[in-house]
């Protein structure tokens, strides 16, 4: 698994590359933000990524291995997307839900 990350964060910087890293990621983001259901994404992206390195070490051939890093690498990067949406939505949350108690004392307080 580790060999699929080396090969995809490995290569070169390029125009291309960073772009649709930063495609995908903006995918994953796009996607936990839309969703009614937010709790389905990161479980499908994390089993895209172990069924795909199990399945890059076990099947033979050089073609599976190539799918493998593409799909493994822009996964990761959906991956951190989501990630990161989950994390705003949490904050976003907290924040909310601490204006709202802070409103609630001050309108029982007088």
């Amino acid at each position: 698994m580790f060999d699929i990350f080396t090969e995809w964060f490995g290569q070169g910087m390029s125009v291309p590359v960073i772009a649709v890293d930063v495609l995908f990621f903006a995918l994953g983001l796009w996607l936990m933000l839309q969703s009614k259901k937010r709790s389905k994404w990161i479980p499908i992206c994390l089993v895209v990524l172990i069924g795909l390195s199990m399945a890059a070490q076990f099947l033979p051939g050089y073609f599976v291995q190539i799918l493998a890093v593409l799909v493994c690498g822009l996964c990761t990067m959906m991956l951190l997307g989501t990630i990161c949406a989950a994390a705003l939505v949490f904050l976003v949350q907290r924040v909310r839900s601490s204006k709202e108690q802070q409103e609630q004392e001050e309108k029982e307080e007088p």
